[in-house]
């Protein structure tokens, strides 16, 4: 069942199923699996890090486990995750390379010695503005209506969704296309004289940019709109960073009608 919800773009849900299968029947690989990946999806960091860990419980010679779970401590638990990183690195030929990277980052961290440097803090200063961002949101009716309404959208989690109310004021204001060419997801032309080149993104906001193509991959995968225009334009043999960028594109111009509109998504649709 919760497969069903999130093959229909339904992501919390699906989150919620397995929940409750797992109170149901106990855990199993396959349903933490599931749910673990359903809280990074969500950007619920804590929870998918322990359901992870309880993953890893099961199946303690999976290499790529121990490195994803390693990614998710880097911040916050950095001694816990060059365990897990060194572990990858023994059981996966395959993740050796990056997870010996990013145990040397952790170490090279750890050895400065000025504690306001180290990853823990970094985390910590991270998740601290984090909530300070989601309690003036709160404070403000209006906000927080807005951000309701973002994440409302299957692909659209409470970083995206903080972020665009923080950083594009002008959603909701503009028209399809200055709104796509601001954030830096519109095409133009790179000709020059007779030459004729491929279309371009350029400029705009890197950081909106970067978090609403993120979220188009999502979408692609798990809001049936986005994912029906993904796959018609693969079919049609676009590129896939091409279809990923026209993916994003759509995304931010159903979220800035839906904004200007002050409606949220329509299942329906």
């Amino acid at each position: 069942m919760g497969e069903a919800y999130e093959r229909a773009g339904n992501l919390k849900a699906a989150v919620e199923t397995w929940q409750s299968g797992l109170e149901i029947s106990g855990p199993t690989i396959d349903l933490l699996d599931h749910l673990w990946q359903g809280y990074l999806k969500l950007e619920d960091y804590p929870a998918a890090t322990v359901t992870l860990k309880s993953l890893l419980a099961l199946r303690p010679e999976d290499g790529q486990l121990h490195y994803r779970l390693g990614l998710l401590l880097a911040a916050q638990e950095p001694e816990s995750a060059v365990e897990h990183l060194e572990a990858a690195q023994r059981l996966s030929p395959e993740q050796a390379k990056d997870a010996e990277k990013l145990r040397g980052k952790i170490l090279a961290a750890s050895l400065t010695g000025d504690r306001a440097y180290t990853l823990v803090n970094a985390g910590q200063a991270l998740a601290d503005l984090d909530q300070e961002i989601k309690q003036f949101i709160h404070q403000s009716p209006i906000w927080k209506d807005k951000e309701d309404l973002l994440q409302s959208v299957p692909g659209v989690g409470p970083v995206t969704a903080c972020t665009l109310l923080a950083e594009l004021p002008e959603l909701g204001k503009l028209d399809r296309k200055k709104i796509a060419a601001l954030v830096g997801v519109a095409p133009f032309n790179h000709d020059s004289g007779k030459f004729k080149g491929k279309k371009m993104i350029r400029g705009g906001r890197s950081k909106v940019r970067s978090l609403i193509y993120i979220a188009a991959v999502v979408a692609s995968r798990y809001n049936h709109v986005i994912r029906a225009f993904y796959e018609k334009l693969v079919q049609a043999g676009k590129p896939k960073k091409l279809v990923l960028t026209a993916c994003a594109r759509k995304l931010l111009t159903i979220i800035n009608a839906m904004v200007r509109d002050n409606r949220c998504w329509d299942q329906t649709i």
